[in-house]
Formats: structure tokens, sequence, C-alpha cells
């Protein structure tokens, strides 16, 4: 299974979207944080307003049953990513973080 991130809203990260939802690739990537080296824009998807559960804690947390969401409505854009084979998803997540806060 190609391992995919999401990047939702405001740059916030989180695992795993099913492709069917998505439509097809915006003209670029989002402004803030852009594209990961390598990294592929297999899906995207935009609305006015909408609702997404945000995940709250790491999976192994989750004793094999559902996650902690946190619930944020507003504007919702959504990118799924294919990584590169040689990059973990802890190392992509990483560097989206230093590359936010060194933004400020």
């Amino acid at each position: 299974m190609a391992r995919c991130t999401r990047l939702a809203g405001a740059a916030l990260l989180s695992p795993l979207l099913l492709a069917g939802a998505f439509a097809a690739e915006p003209a670029k990537d989002h402004p803030l944080v852009g594209r990961y080296e390598g990294a592929v824009l297999d899906g995207y998807k935009a609305a006015a307003y909408d609702e997404v559960g945000l995940i709250k804690e790491p999976f192994q947390n989750w004793g094999g049953g559902k996650p902690d969401l946190l619930r944020v409505e507003g504007k919702v854009t959504l990118y799924l990513y294919r990584l590169p084979k040689e990059r973990s998803l802890l190392e992509v997540q990483r560097n989206y973080e230093s590359s936010l806060k060194a933004k400020g």
C-alpha cells in the first residue's frame, strides 16, 4: 500500500485518505508548505466550509481502537501525496513541522 499524507486546512498533517474522494490535481501545492521533494500529488479536494477530524495522538496510543479526534470547522483543503519510498512518514512530517516553525 502506498504511504500517503494529507494536508488539511492550515497545513495540519494526518495520514491516509481514500483517493476516490479527490478531484484532479490543482495547479500548485499549498503556498505555505509546498511539496516534499520527490513526493507525487495524487489528489486534491477543497471546500469553502466543512468539518474535518484531526488525529490528536500517535497511532501507537490507539490501543487497537479508534483515535481521539479534534473536530474543526471552516475552509478545508486536502492534499493527498505519495511519498518517496526511501522516506518515512515521520521524516516528512518533521520536515513540514520545521518548515512551518521557521515561517512563524
